[in-house]
């Protein structure tokens, strides 16, 4: 009996929204614009460590050796100025793992880096000043001091604009973070909205369901078909718009900004099935929302 009127109302869903195209068509479209958003955020979160690398922002100064020094030859600049008390870290980073920052800045077109050696990149030492030695002027001292030791090409500082960056990427994540909350709230809510609206519209199927003793779960399930049909429809619309997007981003823009904007396989596979599990998920919440409110909505119905 059950299996019975479960089909009847499954055809009569079918029925209705055959009978609405255009409000089902937005209803897609809605939840294609959410997850939209969120796939370009999870691909921001991807990125962000090639933009902003952890070694971007943990030295106050970088000293450039030069280019032809030899691995001796750096230990003796790092021994020279592990000496000096203004310090309170200093690192080597050699000729490999500059090599590979590049590799990872370049992601899927790190090909390009097939035809140059690590022998082209200059090694380097990434140095931390004391907290006693915060002010412009006497750090600017100790720079002029720092490019006359032995091998010491260039020394690059940013004036304190490693904390700004630290304090504008918090922000900036935060931001991120908000708005996906938004994005899914809105998905939730898009979802269980329309299922108001489908429960309102199928009120003399569900009070036969519930004179009969039907169970909770064969009520709902349904609207949850119907709700990951729109949330599964809404996932490959926005993954098209992002192949896109990125597409046209990384064919239009010069290196290094393309490389950001290439997308591997792992990657869409990553962003496919985030998509699709908050699209089960937070589309199932929106369901699950209405089971209180059900039998309500389609008295209240009835009464008017």
């Amino acid at each position: 009996m059950g299996g019975e009127f479960f089909k009847h109302l499954a055809g009569r869903l079918i029925a209705r929204g055959a009978r609405r195209p255009l409000a089902h068509l937005l209803w897609v479209l809605l939840s294609m614009i959410c997850l939209y958003g969120l796939g370009l955020i999870g691909l921001a979160v991807l990125r962000a460590p090639q933009v902003f690398p952890a070694w971007l922002t943990a030295a106050d100064a970088v000293v450039y050796l030069r280019s032809d020094v030899s691995p001796a030859e750096e230990q003796a600049a790092w021994e020279e100025l592990k000496k000096w008390p203004e310090f309170t870290s200093i690192r080597i980073v050699t000729r490999d793992e500059a090599y590979g920052r590049l590799e990872k800045q370049l992601g899927p077109w790190r090909e390009v880096l097939s035809g140059m050696g690590r022998d082209y990149l200059q090694p380097s030492l990434e140095v931390s000043f004391q907290d006693s030695f915060k002010e412009w002027e006497r750090r600017e001292e100790i720079i002029a001091r720092m490019r006359l030791v032995p091998d010491v090409a260039e020394v690059l500082y940013g004036n304190g604009e490693g904390d700004r960056l630290k304090s504008i990427l918090g922000w900036v994540g935060r931001g991120l973070w908000l708005s996906a909350g938004a994005l899914v709230l809105l998905f939730t809510c898009a979802h269980w909205g329309w299922t108001l609206v489908m429960i309102s519209g199928s009120r003399d199927e569900l009070e036969v369901l519930w004179w009969v003793g039907a169970p909770d779960w064969l009520i709902r399930l349904p609207f949850l078909l119907s709700s990951w049909a729109a949330g599964a429809l809404g996932t490959i619309m926005a993954l098209g718009l992002l192949a896109v997007t990125t597409h046209s981003l990384e064919t239009s823009l010069p290196l290094p900004f393309a490389a950001l904007c290439a997308v591997d396989f792992g990657e869409w596979l990553l962003l496919g099935f985030g998509m699709t599990g908050i699209s089960l998920l937070m589309g199932s919440l929106g369901v699950c929302l209405t089971t209180g409110p059900m039998r309500r909505v389609c008295s209240d119905d009835r009464s008017s």
